[in-house]
């Protein structure tokens, strides 16, 4: 327990104006006069960068986009913070490439077509200077993480991922000891019990699937550390894995806990020698498939705790064990006079389309349950914006900058990651979410090669 404290207590100390100061400020702001946000969020983040704390900036960031997402009143000022802090991160990223810090990342070619096609989609959007703003602000995304969060993890040495994980950690710890203390705090709002069927556990943020999301994106972040830098102590490791598998049990994300089990099946299928590799991926894979189809309900019925977290019982159909998701997605491909699929199947309105799309759907018709206020898939998300013909690109594009991994083993699994958890959440087709950026900073942070370098990295942070 000492040598976690030891550890916590070193991040606090290359954080502590941060931790101690900034983020109380902006949150006694938040519930005050939020307008002084924009104020805070500018000047410190100016000063962070400026400072060459990068790490500090992009965990000021991290917990604006947090925050951003609250259903809190309180809280609803920060969210225009956001397009703040993303916009203030890229300018200082053209500033470092322009002063010759760091240089351009070839990488970010192979997103070219996607970009241009969703500049395209602007064209057809009905809603054309919002979804110039999130086709922006997805560029931005795209461009800060590989230039200026690859950067700075080579330049930490590998303490950026170390630092990431303990706010992390910090934010999961707060969400529990709020459940003891306030649990109405951190308990889904109430006027949404009776459709999640039991009131579900969010912690700090805005909703139990976005704790659900963040569990499954900041995975690949603790499975870097556990096995490639090896920075934490074997022990504060297996607290960071605990404190993580804890909030998505407790969340229910049944999404999230199924992309880090085949995250960790493919992982470990990576990690053997070729012949096992290629009997694992061609028998046992698809033998387990075929079990777990026939016999995975039962196993999780057997155990009445995971089942009653995962909102799993006797004689559920698709969409009940969808929570309501299969219901939606059955109308839109389906009730073409209402969806209107013809006009975005092939070709998609844009970013930001789906969202336009539904908000229209339930002003329209007042009484829809509250499972059509969202398509609830990266998937369907990206052929409503995209189509079927950006959709191809935008899996063709991840496939070419998967290739460009350094940490080889840990290439399919994202991508296994990223697939499933879009089929059930809709977080990859945003930007201005904390777990969008966390999924393309692990991308980045994989392409990194810290052995190059003249220095070692860390081996304990003590």
């Amino acid at each position: 327990m000492k040598e976690i404290f030891a550890t916590f207590r070193a991040f606090y100390q290359r954080h502590s104006l941060f931790l101690g100061k900034v983020l109380p400020l902006i949150l006694i702001t938040s519930a005050t006069v939020s307008i002084l946000n924009a104020l805070w969020v500018t000047l410190f983040m100016s000063y962070f960068w400026l400072k060459n704390k990068r790490t500090t900036a992009i965990l000021l960031a991290h917990t604006v986009f947090i925050l951003g997402d609250s259903r809190e009143d309180w809280l609803f000022g920060i969210k225009p913070m956001r397009n703040i802090a993303m916009s203030l991160m890229f300018l200082f990223t053209i500033w470092d490439m322009v002063r010759g810090i760091y240089k351009f990342n070839p990488t970010f070619l192979y997103w070219i077509p996607f970009i241009l096609w969703a500049i395209y989609g602007v064209t057809l959007s009905p809603i054309p200077t919002d979804c110039g703003l999130r086709t922006l602000s997805y560029i931005f995304m795209l461009f800060i993480t590989l230039h200026s969060v690859g950067y700075e993890y080579k330049k930490s040495q590998g303490v950026l991922v170390a630092d990431w994980i303990n706010f992390m950690n910090l934010a999961f710890t707060i969400g529990l000891v709020l459940l003891v203390v306030k649990p109405d705090w951190v308990i889904l709002d109430m006027e949404y019990v009776i459709e999640a069927d039991d009131a579900r556990y969010q912690g700090i943020y805005g909703n139990p699937n976005g704790l659900g999301a963040a569990c499954t994106v900041m995975y690949g972040l603790l499975i870097i550390e556990r096995f490639t830098l090896k920075i934490f102590s074997k022990k504060y490791s297996n607290i960071s894995i605990l404190l993580m598998a804890i909030s998505l049990l407790l969340c229910g994300s049944r999404a999230g806990l199924l992309a880090i089990l085949i995250f960790s099946v493919f992982y470990y299928i990576e990690n053997r020698r070729l012949i096992v590799r290629n009997l694992f991926k061609y028998v046992f894979i698809p033998v387990g498939g075929f079990l777990t189809y026939h016999f995975g309900f039962k196993i999780i019925l057997s155990i009445p705790f995971l089942a009653e977290r995962l909102r799993i019982s006797e004689g559920m159909n698709f969409e009940q064990a969808t929570s309501g998701r299969g219901q939606v997605w059955k109308f839109l491909f389906t009730m073409g006079r209402f969806s209107k699929i013809e006009e975005w199947i092939w070709t998609g309105k844009g970013f930001f389309y789906d969202s336009y799309f539904f908000l229209s759907l339930l002003t329209k018709y007042k009484n829809l349950p509250r499972q059509y206020s969202a398509a609830f898939s990266g998937l369907i998300s990206l052929t409503m914006n995209h189509g079927v013909i950006g959709l191809i690109i935008f899996f063709m594009t991840h496939i070419m900058v998967y290739r460009q991994m350094k940490i080889k083993a840990i290439a399919l699994p994202i991508f296994m990651l990223m697939l499933f958890s879009s089929i059930f959440e809709g977080w990859i087709v945003s930007s201005l979410n904390a777990f969008s950026f966390i999924y393309y900073s692990v991308i980045a942070i994989a392409q990194v090669d810290l052995s190059s370098t003249s220095d070692k990295p860390h081996k304990a942070i003590l």
